[in-house]
């Protein structure tokens, strides 16, 4: 689930990480081809270290790795740039030599490379040439004046004394390895397995002392002994191309950009303190959504029932989903939908929730405003009212209502004209729906001036109660309930309240508090609905129903039967009219 997770934000942000990595590589590939040729020229020397005893071949590796290393940090002074720029047939400063030399030691041998990148292959022959020439001069004014300091008696007595402890370090050395020969010679036991096993350990620190006294050694010894010298093995020749870096340039760019891409989507969903899926709602509220509604009108054409199998009239049908997304009927125009089947199954999920107390008023409302809780409100009324049941809408949101536009019906007296005038006989406010007989909408009526008193008075509870006797179940759109007070003065008075969450839209300390409000003005019941819904959040959620029920594929071929393509024609020519 984790897993599921990570890609879920990873693919949220997938288009901004394609972003930065094509950004990366092309930025990257731009900057390769521009940079200029480069040419390299090397020239490759013998080193020759003054070695104390040339019986112990290593310690002779061993220091010249040390004398490499000086060489190294020599070549990149100051005071020998300046000597080389002094020397060269073109001009050049100081400064660039360094960057422009690189030297190395081939591993376990004596040869010392000099290296020398330039943008013209002559000039890094003449700058390897320069810099070989000044670092023998160099070298040999250094040995020379080290010739003539010679020893004085402190320097001898200690290598007396290191000569001394080589012998007795060798003494001893030749004693474990003549122990050890005739240990391993003796049957085994477990008595000699520890006493190699110790004989060897200290054989091995005798050994180690032997190496650091030779090392001390050789290098007090190196007044006495031949200079350390040089050899030019290969002259340096004309610059070769250098061969281009594009390919480790464009990895490690893309690798670096992916890098960034990744962290920034973590980033902000990280500071999107918002719900996007059914699983966030969830951990969120603590309560499992009721059903996910995807975006109506933007799921392509698989969202409203065509597109398996059906492909004439294409573009009509486009304007069909157009047009949806206006009105956002969409149990009604285009029932076989995905979004339809998704309020079926709220419909469903609200009559399991009344097992234990039958819910017969039902108030809707949401966090903020533009999240779809009339959109919710109407279409839950429809399918409702498409299972048999006698449902009537009432359009409570007195400040901006809203259901009056959706089912495109006057709003001259409505909710608040029964309020008002404290009338029991609510006949005069509902309106009917053709081909719902079992639908009635009562629309809000003109908009008082104080609706959170309108809705807690008296008169309010009356007619709420006559409209509850008239209806197998009564719903109430209302205000958002993180706007105003209309919704929990409303939930004391119904058996459960259905809290639209807009994807994308609520902040979840907002729908927590939410949810605190209403329970405790005794608000148990409380069923979450996510609106909004992108597709790839959908998974898990009602995504088979794209290929199976969503469509007829034998009606969708010939324009007849159950599919879509065979209504279509009656769908687009159904109007809404008003009946009183």
């Amino acid at each position: 689930m984790e897993l599921l997770r990570y890609w879920k934000i990873i693919q949220k942000s997938l288009l901004l990480i394609i972003a930065i990595v094509a950004l990366a590589l092309g930025g990257t590939a731009i900057y390769t081809i521009n940079q200029p040729r480069q040419y390299e020229s090397s020239s490759t020397l013998l080193l020759n270290p003054s070695v104390p005893n040339s019986l112990v071949p290593y310690v002779q590796n061993q220091v010249a790795a040390n004398l490499a290393d000086s060489y190294t940090e020599l070549i990149r002074t100051r005071s020998f740039a300046e000597s080389v720029v002094k020397e060269l047939p073109f001009e050049m400063s100081p400064e660039q030599v360094p960057g422009s030399i690189t030297t190395r030691l081939t591993p376990n041998t004596l040869f010392y490379k000099i290296t020398a990148r330039m943008e013209d292959p002559e000039k890094a022959q003449q700058l390897v040439s320069t810099v070989v020439e000044v670092f023998l001069s160099a070298n040999a004014a250094q040995e020379a004046a080290k010739s003539k300091q010679g020893t004085d008696d402190t320097t001898s007595e200690t290598i007396k004394l290191l000569d001394n402890k080589l012998k007795y370090l060798r003494d001893q050395i030749t004693s474990y390895e003549t122990e050890i020969t005739q240990l391993e010679a003796q049957p085994a036991s477990v008595d000699r397995s520890d006493q190699l096993l110790q004989l060897r350990g200290q054989l091995l620190t005798l050994q180690q002392s032997e190496t650091d006294a030779i090392v001390a050694r050789a290098q007090l010894g190196n007044m006495s002994l031949a200079p350390n010298t040089a050899l030019v093995i290969d002259q340096a020749l004309p610059g070769r191309p250098v061969a281009s870096r594009m390919a480790t340039n464009l990895i490690v760019a893309l690798a670096l950009s992916l890098v960034l891409g990744v962290g920034i989507a973590f980033l902000r969903d990280y500071l999107d303190y918002s719900v996007h899926s059914p699983e966030q709602l969830e951990e969120t509220l603590g309560i499992a959504p009721m059903a996910a509604v995807g975006i109506v009108g933007a799921s392509g054409r698989r969202a409203y029932g065509y597109g398996r199998g059906s492909r004439q009239n294409d573009k009509e049908e486009r304007a069909e989903a157009g047009k949806l997304g206006g009105r956002k009927l969409v149990t009604l125009e285009h029932p076989r939908s995905i979004e339809s089947e998704s309020f079926r199954v709220l419909r469903t999920n609200i009559q399991f929730s009344g097992i234990e107390r039958t819910i017969r008023n039902l108030a809707v409302t949401s966090a903020g405003p533009g999240e779809g809780k009339s959109f919710t409100a109407a279409n839950l009324a429809i399918v409702m009212a498409q299972a048999g049941k006698r449902v009537i809408l009432v359009d409570a949101d007195l400040r901006k209502p809203s259901l009056h536009k959706l089912f495109e019906i006057p709003n001259t007296a409505g909710f608040t004209s029964l309020v008002i005038n404290n009338s029991t006989d609510v006949e005069g406010a509902i309106q009917t729906i053709p081909g719902l007989d079992s639908l009635a909408v009562i629309t809000s009526g003109p908009m008082p001036p104080n609706p959170s008193e309108l809705l807690n008075s008296h008169p309010a509870a009356n007619v709420m109660e006559q409209l509850s006797q008239q209806a197998d179940i009564v719903i109430y759109d209302t205000p958002p309930a993180g706007v105003v007070t209309d919704p929990v003065i409303l939930a004391t008075r119904v058996d459960a309240v259905v809290m639209v969450v807009g994807a994308g839209i609520a902040r979840r300390d907002t729908l927590k508090r939410i949810l605190h409000n209403l329970r405790n003005v005794g608000a148990v019941t409380v069923l979450p609905v996510l609106n909004r819904v992108k597709e790839r959040e959908m998974q898990g959620y009602y995504s088979s129903y794209y290929y199976y029920g969503s469509d007829s594929q034998e009606g969708s071929k010939n324009g007849k039967g159950p599919g879509i393509s065979g209504q279509k024609s009656e769908i687009r020519s159904q109007k809404l009219e008003v009946r009183n």
